[in-house]
């Protein structure tokens, strides 16, 4: 489902939601442990994240990005990781 979500968000013309769609790719991947994938969209992120400059700040915000998504899962009594 969030696959799906983040390709209709990247067909917008809006910027906002187009970055959104490829930061759910981000931690959809990374949340699924394919994080070699994840990695592979940091260029696109930087050039479209502007609090983005380099591969290490794009690392730093997936694993920002990835604790809060655990935290909400806990906090709302599901597992920390999507089976």
């Amino acid at each position: 489902m969030a696959a799906a979500n983040a390709k209709l968000a990247k067909q917008s013309t809006k910027k906002n939601y187009t970055l959104a769609g490829v930061w759910i790719e981000v931690l959809s991947d990374a949340d699924q442990r394919r994080e070699g994938e994840a990695r592979a969209r940091f260029p696109e992120l930087i050039r479209m994240d502007r609090n983005l400059k380099t591969d290490a700040d794009a690392e730093a915000a997936m694993r920002e990005g990835l604790q809060t998504l655990t935290k909400a899962r806990q906090d709302n009594g599901l597992p920390p990781v999507c089976a």
